[in-house]
């Protein structure tokens, strides 16, 4: 800056001949129109005052809309007594003056003046008996370290924005079947299938009927006496999801039951497991099941080939997937592949069957 207006020769800078403190005027005030960088910042600040004094800034209206559940996690840690004695939470019931009648305590009183050659000297205080007993079992730190705030909810002592996020939104009670459903090796469009079916998101008659929209309501998958699609009957009570049901249980002595679809997925989580990838099967098969019940459903309805042949040979390609993914670890169960046999064979059966009809 300085080179640009005063300049300079043979290395050696020119005389300057003004100050920069006088050139930081306005050109009607005898300077050059600079702006000093130090003015600005001031006069942002100055803005950001002036909207928190008048109630205009989002930003700390925010800040006053959470104060009150920031400072019911906050927790000072005694250590030299620093704390305030009636305003600061350090007993983790929360502050004093939120607890007892404090008119008549100096409002400056701190921790410290309770602690004597560090131990609690709480005579003199009219508390309560279970808030006496609280301040009583605190331990006393380092009384040369100033008291630690600490976040209540961690585990660690440590405010974090995970831990913030749990306190601020809103709760349900955990529905741990749903949280069954996921598994990492479950392609997500599966499960996200899954959870509209329980949530009655998907577009059946009975659902979507309620918008003022009018489709077949007769099931598209079954052969003769179709009874109304639902998503109960497409998924389970139905023909075709009875027949998949079984082919897929019944060699792993799961055959499909009556009842509700929760039910059914129940009972393949249940079975005792051989190992860690029996296991994770017993979890995924029934939500691969689900999946080619909608495909298949999807296709009658929509496709331009209509038949169940086509589910069976598509369930068949399935089976050989999972008996790829099988066959990429030593540690199997020695009879999956002989019941994969047994479901493919009955799958070339059944297809057989519906073409000869």
């Amino acid at each position: 800056m300085t080179r640009f207006f005063w300049g300079s020769s043979d290395e050696k800078n020119r005389h300057h001949w003004s100050s920069w403190a006088k050139m930081f005027y306005p050109i009607e005030e005898g300077g050059l129109g600079f702006t000093r960088l130090k003015d600005i910042s001031d006069a942002l600040a100055m803005k950001r005052w002036w909207r928190f004094r008048t109630g205009l800034s989002h930003g700390w209206q925010s800040i006053l809309a959470v104060k009150d559940k920031v400072e019911e996690q906050i927790m000072r840690k005694v250590n030299s007594g620093s704390s305030s004695l009636i305003w600061d939470n350090w007993t983790s019931f929360g502050a004093i003056a939120l607890v007892i009648n404090h008119n008549g305590t100096n409002r400056h009183q701190i921790v410290k003046d309770l602690i004597d050659n560090g131990h609690w000297n709480i005579d003199h205080l009219h508390l309560p008996e279970y808030l006496a007993e609280i301040i009583l079992s605190i331990p006393i730190g380092n009384p040369h370290c100033p008291d630690t705030p600490i976040c209540m909810p961690t585990t660690n002592e440590n405010f974090s924005t995970s831990s913030a996020w749990d306190i601020t939104r809103q709760h349900k009670e955990p529905d741990h079947f749903i949280y069954n459903i996921w598994h990492k090796s479950t392609p997500f469009n599966m499960f996200l299938l899954v959870l509209k079916m329980l949530k009655n998101k998907l577009p059946f008659y009975n659902i979507i009927s309620r918008i003022g929209i009018e489709v077949d309501t007769k099931c598209c998958c079954c052969c003769a006496d179709a009874k109304d699609e639902t998503i109960h009957h497409t998924f389970l009570d139905g023909i075709l999801a009875r027949i998949i049901w079984n082919v897929f249980g019944i060699p792993l002595g799961i055959p499909w039951e009556p009842g509700s679809i929760r039910t059914q997925m129940i009972k393949w989580w249940t079975v005792k497991p051989k190992n860690g990838l029996h296991k994770d099967l017993l979890k995924i098969i029934p939500i691969f099941i689900l999946w080619e019940i909608w495909k298949a459903r999807c296709a009658n309805r929509y496709g331009k080939k209509k038949g169940k042949s086509n589910t069976a040979w598509q369930l068949q390609n399935s089976i050989d997937v999972i008996t790829q993914m099988l066959s990429q670890t030593t540690n199997i169960v020695q009879h999956c592949y002989r019941e994969a046999n047994q479901i493919a064979n009955a799958l070339a059966k059944w297809s057989i069957e519906e073409h000869e009809r």
